[in-house]
């Protein structure tokens, strides 16, 4: 028995100096883990914020077109300060309208067509803010009646029944949150 204690007493505790080295190296492979997960995710919640901002973006814009399809387009008032979101480009600046703070308020109401306002679309429930779009009645070269337009011709302009007009429409929209957000474009004629 006397020797049993003595082997006991002998011993330096190698075996936890050992084990804890061994615990460490393994919380730290599992940190770095979980630090490589988290920034997956975030990734991953980005993409899809992006993702949901390009589609309500071009909710709005389609939104735009079924809005210039649906109103006598005559009787709409385009003016040069984008008020309802109906704007004549400025034909002085080099912005763009869309770029234009001074034209165009994105955060505002004012100055924008808010998605579902003019007709009778839903609201879209997993953006953070609704998508909002503008109309532009774009300056066409003066023809003569009876012409119709055609951007593949040279002049814009072929011999047809009827002259359509040309708009361009523009929306923006957020994704999931405020952060991510989404703006496209299209050209349009009636």
């Amino acid at each position: 028995m006397n020797q049993i204690i003595l082997n006991y007493r002998q011993q330096q505790g190698a075996v936890l100096v050992v084990s804890l080295i061994m615990l460490l190296i393994i919380t730290l492979f599992g940190i770095t883990g979980m630090q490589s997960t988290v920034l997956e995710e975030k990734m991953a919640g980005n993409m899809r914020n992006k993702s949901i901002a390009f589609q309500a973006a071009e909710s709005a814009l389609r939104n735009g077109e079924m809005d210039i399809d649906a109103s006598d387009v005559s009787s709409l008032s385009f003016l040069a300060a984008c008020t309802g979101g109906l704007c004549i480009p400025p034909a002085s600046s080099s912005t763009p309208a869309w770029e234009d703070d001074n034209l165009v308020d994105w955060t505002g109401t004012t100055q924008t067509i808010t998605y579902g306002d003019r007709l009778s679309a839903t609201s879209i429930g997993t953006v953070a803010t609704q998508p909002k779009y503008i109309i532009e009645k774009l300056n066409t070269p003066a023809t003569t009646t009876g012409q119709r337009f055609d951007a593949s011709a040279s002049a814009g302009y072929s011999s047809a029944a009827t002259k359509e007009e040309v708009y361009r429409i523009t929306a923006k929209a957020a994704g999931g949150t405020t952060v991510a957000s989404a703006m496209v474009q299209s050209v349009y004629k009636k």
